[in-house]
């Protein structure tokens, strides 16, 4: 009887442990731009509202695209976007800009995506879900 109950909290422990390391990433899906921030002086806190309907896509294997520019703060759909992206270092890299010193980075906040672009200003702009 101790070998079977010993057996069984093995068991759930091993499924604890299991379930737990599988983290899920929060930033794969469609994104779609609600706002855009750019501040030259550094104290603006309110966003642009955008319709443009431009849409990221982050997939599981690090990868992504998007039916606009992801060089820059830039609001509107146009030509086709892709590159990578690292959960660990919270950074993107688009293959398609022209300045190959690129630093982007994202975070989650509040279930927004926050882009944070390279610029001398602030320059973030902001998506929401969209699936």
């Amino acid at each position: 009887m101790k070998i079977r109950n010993a057996s069984w909290l093995l068991l759930l422990v091993i499924s604890f442990f299991a379930c737990s390391s599988n983290s899920q990433n929060e930033l794969v899906g469609k994104w779609e731009i609600e706002g855009i921030l750019i501040d030259p002086v550094g104290g603006a806190t309110e966003y642009t509202n955008s319709n443009s309907g431009k849409i990221i896509e982050f997939r599981e294997d690090g990868t992504f695209v998007s039916n606009g520019f992801t060089c820059g703060p830039f609001d509107g759909k146009g030509k086709k976007h892709e590159g990578v992206y690292d959960l660990e270092k919270k950074s993107f890299f688009t293959n398609n800009c022209k300045v190959k010193t690129q630093n982007t980075s994202f975070e989650l906040k509040d279930g927004k995506l926050l882009i944070h672009f390279d610029c001398i200003e602030q320059c973030i702009e902001k998506y929401v879900r969209k699936e």
